[in-house]
């Protein structure tokens, strides 16, 4: 009996040491990856809430681009961006499409704007220019809430699909109605405005940056060399009409590494960009917000930034070619017998 009660206390001290060893490990591994899947769902809830946020930024920006085509008629005119340098003089630069909207309805803000502007005379009040105003910048672009820039925007008029912005419906130097868009290619299926990161305010080579060109910027793409000049302010103002901050264009595929400006701000390959992961918001000109992916195919990129043919040639189609077989080894052939 003594021996039987010594086995079954070495055996009860066996269980209590391994149950603290191996059960604490396991236990520390179920904690640690419970906690992961908690930070995981934690952010993607974020990142779900800032989306919804950006989707209705654009959505009110379709409200106050509707509403203020019923009063004049016509989109806002976006007239020729001035040059980067020689900057211009104080008040000598053109009114950007959302200044332009905000000054038309006597707003300062477009965010609970009525779609049928029932509410309008309540929102009136003074703009104030110079300083950030809801709804124009998204939460999940970093450098837009980031404090950099005093008055930041995350969204820009689509101008085309050219670099000298002339095709689309905010095309420069012509004014627009939803009529001619309609006709062209639809309302439903033509970009108004959509989301560019802004610049993170150094003079260096990032996405949210931009190289300054010599010369007029080509449509095959941006001849950046290792000593170009680069400008971190992009989309540093909603005020002005310009490629740095409220213009953009089709030319590149949303998220393209690089953008750049000519020196003259006459034209420019500064193509959409977000910090979602799933991809960018496009607000269409019937007022519907649509999602892109970054690998949209290049004809329907082209296609939503017009009104009417793409100014760009589409891709070549890839043509299958024959699988043609080796030539022989020589050394591997027999001579035909005589």
């Amino acid at each position: 009996m003594a021996d039987l009660a010594i086995s079954s206390a070495l055996l009860r001290g066996r269980d209590r040491a391994g149950y603290t060893l191996i059960d604490a490990l396991v236990a520390t591994a179920l904690i640690a990856v419970v906690g992961l899947f908690a930070i995981m769902a934690l952010t993607r809830g974020r990142e779900s809430a800032r989306s919804t946020t950006c989707q209705r930024n654009l959505s009110q920006i379709g409200v106050g681009l509707s509403l203020y085509h019923a009063a004049q008629h016509a989109l806002p005119m976006i007239g020729e961006p001035p040059p980067v340098e020689p900057p211009p003089a104080s008040g000598a630069t053109n009114p950007g499409p959302l200044r332009t909207i905000l000054e038309t309805l006597g707003v300062p803000s477009l965010l609970g704007v009525h779609p049928e502007g029932l509410n309008l005379d309540r929102l009136r009040g003074p703009l104030l220019v110079g300083v950030a105003v809801p709804g124009f910048f998204c939460p999940s672009d970093p450098h837009a809430i980031g404090g950099i820039f005093p008055s930041p925007v995350s969204y820009r008029a689509t101008t085309g699909d050219d670099p000298e912005g002339r095709t689309g419906g905010f095309a420069i130097g012509r004014r627009t109605t939803l009529g001619e868009i309609e006709e062209a290619d639809g309302v439903s299926y033509t970009a108004a405005f959509s989301e560019r990161l802004v610049g993170d305010g150094r003079a260096v080579s990032s996405a949210e940056n931009y190289a300054l060109i010599e010369g007029a910027v080509a449509a095959s793409g941006c001849s950046v060399t290792p000593k170009a000049e680069w400008r971190g302010d992009a989309g540093s103002s909603w005020e002005h009409a310009d490629w740095r901050s409220t213009l953009y264009n089709h030319a590149m595929l949303p998220g393209s590494k690089i953008s750049c400006l000519a020196r003259d701000g006459r034209s420019a390959l500064i193509g959409a960009s977000s910090g979602h992961t799933a991809g960018i918001h496009m607000l269409m000109f019937d007022g519907a917000v649509k999602r892109v992916v970054r690998s949209v195919d290049r004809r329907i990129w082209l296609d939503y930034g017009t009104m009417g043919e793409p100014s760009q040639p589409p891709p070549p189609p890839v043509v299958d070619q024959p699988k043609l077989k080796p030539p022989l080894d020589p050394r591997m052939t027999r001579p035909t017998p005589g």
